[in-house]
């Protein structure tokens, strides 16, 4: 309760509250008395509307009177009569007494009008044949009175109106400024940092404002020091494999002339595999640089790569992994056209079989199969680890080449349950045609 009292929404909801309802109130307190003035005058210039009603009241007095064959005496009857007309005055009299007193609850007060006395000077008397005899009976009308009843209703009803229209401007202002602070939010939340929140007022909505702008600034900021810490990356990794790339060359060259101008065996076969690891490291150096760089693949364009170059790929390996004693059972290859950067698919190939040939169980088959579902081509390989390697050792490897097959608009996933690993692999398919058409 304190707090909705101290807030500040509520002090100015309350304070409208207040005045609106002052402002109502002294507006009926005004016009009231002038517009009851107004009618009372309006039928006092006008006594022919007043008589015009008062005949027809006669009239259904007389027919009544008549039909129910009613005397002076039946108060009960003349009062159920006087009950349809709640604005009507009626005095039944014979022989200058009063017999009947609509303004009575009950007719025991009629001894004091029994006694005779002359009628009043504006009292209208008006002859009546009852069931006993002729009576006069003056008959007095306030039509004013319900008019001014029904003015009373319709002031108060436009004062409602008035206190409700002045109630639903001074909310409607702070759902407006909830309304735009939504907006901004939204827009912020849809990836628009750059929207500012507008600060309106100096109420709690005002303060939430600020404080949603300053998460935003600082966001910004955040997003601006990640940023400028990315690119520094980037350069530091650009700059580090062209530092590896220069030497790895000059090495590869120096070895591969050394493997060829070498005549002993044992120097030709160590020649060899120094010139491998020199090509190992330089692959190595690329995928690093790919993995740290999200744009180092846009210049290299998705093509549609042919189930006939993922097989080229896949039988290099096979025949590399059947030479080092393992098993590969292949599956059925599913024709179908991929879109993929052939650079970097060779990357991710060369990635995940090179894992195997490390990891793998010599003596455990290694199953390859490839399938199309959902308009993509998924490529697996599962096999047994070999109970004394770790296969987790190859995270960095495996890290680089999920973001290449992001990059690719692909999939990259990776799992072990025991010693069960698998990869699994997932390009876009592509209709050749059309991207002949489209290159």
């Amino acid at each position: 309760m304190r707090s909705f009292i101290m807030s500040k929404i509520s002090r100015q909801l309350t304070l409208a509250l207040l005045l609106s309802l002052a402002l109502v109130s002294g507006l009926y307190i005004a016009l009231q008395p002038i517009l009851s003035g107004a009618i009372c005058r309006y039928y006092e210039t006008n006594p022919s509307i007043t008589q015009e009603k008062t005949k027809k009241i006669l009239s259904s007095l007389q027919n009544y009177v008549q039909v129910n064959n009613v005397s002076p005496s039946d108060t009960e009857k003349l009062s159920q009569w006087v009950k349809k007309y709640p604005l009507t005055i009626l005095h039944v009299y014979r022989h200058e007494a009063m017999l009947y007193d609509s303004t009575l609850f009950t007719s025991s007060g009629l001894h004091t009008h029994t006694t005779a006395r002359s009628l009043f000077a504006h009292e209208s008397v008006y002859y009546i044949v009852f069931s006993d005899g002729t009576a006069f009976v003056s008959i007095t009308i306030f039509p004013e009175y319900g008019m001014i009843q029904m003015m009373n209703i319709g002031l108060l009803l436009i004062c409602g109106l008035i206190f409700l229209g002045i109630m639903l401007l001074c909310i409607r202002k702070e759902l407006l400024h909830f309304t735009r602070l939504e907006q901004d939010v939204l827009s912020i939340a849809g990836g628009s940092l750059h929207t500012s929140i507008r600060v309106q007022g100096q109420d709690e909505l005002a303060s939430l404002s600020e404080c949603i702008e300053e998460m935003r600034r600082s966001l910004v900021a955040k997003l601006r020091q990640e940023e400028a810490r990315q690119q520094e990356s980037y350069e530091w990794v650009t700059a580090l494999s062209h530092d590896f790339r220069t030497p790895l060359t000059m090495l590869t060259g120096y070895l591969e002339i050394i493997r060829r101008q070498s005549q002993a065996p044992t120097q030709q076969a160590y020649a060899d595999k120094a010139c491998r690891k020199a090509t190992q490291l330089k692959e190595m150096s690329d995928l690093l640089f790919a993995c740290f760089s999200p744009n180092a693949l846009q210049n290299d364009a998705r093509i549609c790569l042919p189930t006939a170059y993922l097989e080229e790929l896949l039988g290099e390996w096979i025949s590399l992994l059947t030479k080092e004693g393992y098993t590969v059972r292949l599956h059925d290859m599913a024709p179908s056209c991929v879109l993929a950067h052939q650079d970097a698919l060779r990357r991710v190939m060369d990635n995940v079989f090179s894992n195997l040939s490390k990891y793998a169980d010599p003596l455990k088959p290694i199953d390859i199969s490839a399938y199309t579902e959902n308009n993509r081509y998924t490529l697996t390989a599962q096999s047994t680890s070999h109970a004394r390697v770790n296969v987790q050792s190859a995270g960095l490897g495996l890290n680089i080449c999920k973001n290449l097959m992001a990059n690719m608009r692909g999939n990259f996933i990776t799992d072990q349950r025991g010693d069960q690993f698998f990869y699994c692999i997932e390009w876009e398919i592509a209709d050749p045609l059309a991207e002949t058409a489209s290159a």
